[in-house]
């Protein structure tokens, strides 16, 4: 049971799952599985934004709060991108989890930095 006292709306959550080598060329997967989950979303707290990596801290980020578990970016060989979800029209992509497994009020916390989109990637 999750913060009652607290509204929560329908989101959807976009996962990819890992991509492989194909004829020696790594090839990502583009098919999305749509996950819907309820979510409560706000701005980040500056406090959050400086513990991020150095790279993230001048992008627009959001941080939500569900009991759906997410999936951050994973680098390497079985590497995966972050799952990723739309906020307030923007594109973002969860950087970092973090799983409060306290008996009470068991939630996931996860921060999500806003993909750039050149203008020939369109959206999802």
């Amino acid at each position: 049971m999750l913060f009652r006292l607290t509204k929560f709306k329908p989101y959807d959550v976009y996962r990819y799952s890992q991509g492989a080598y194909v004829n020696g060329e790594w090839v990502k997967d583009n098919t999305p599985e749509v996950i819907p989950i309820l979510a409560n979303i706000q701005p980040t707290k500056y406090s959050t934004v400086i513990q991020m990596p150095e790279s993230d801290r001048t992008q627009k980020m959001c941080t939500v709060f569900t009991e759906t578990v997410l999936r951050e970016k994973k680098e390497g060989v079985n590497g995966y991108d972050g799952d990723k979800l739309y906020w307030q029209g923007d594109l973002y992509e969860i950087r970092r989890v973090r799983n409060w497994d306290i008996n009470i009020l068991n939630h996931i916390e996860a921060v999500g930095v806003r993909v750039e989109l050149t203008p020939d990637e369109g959206e999802l």
